[in-house]
């Protein structure tokens, strides 16, 4: 059987260790966000790119073989 300062020791390490859990979830969850803008802004990139292509191509423009 535990004695009381035992139980309070295993309280505070639960506390503690969901604490740092939850500080990782909120960690990958920005860094998340922060990859979702990136992925967004290169995704806008290569729609102007397909986009700036596409009247090349539909204006006659570019090298033919």
């Amino acid at each position: 059987m535990k004695s009381g300062g035992a139980r309070s020791s295993d309280a505070f390490n639960k506390r503690e260790k969901a604490a740092e859990d939850m500080w990782i979830r909120e960690q990958e969850k920005d860094k998340l966000k922060h990859l979702s803008n990136k992925l967004a802004e290169e995704q806008k990139v290569l729609n102007e790119l397909k986009a700036q292509i596409d009247e090349i191509i539909k204006t006659g423009g570019g090298e033919q073989n």
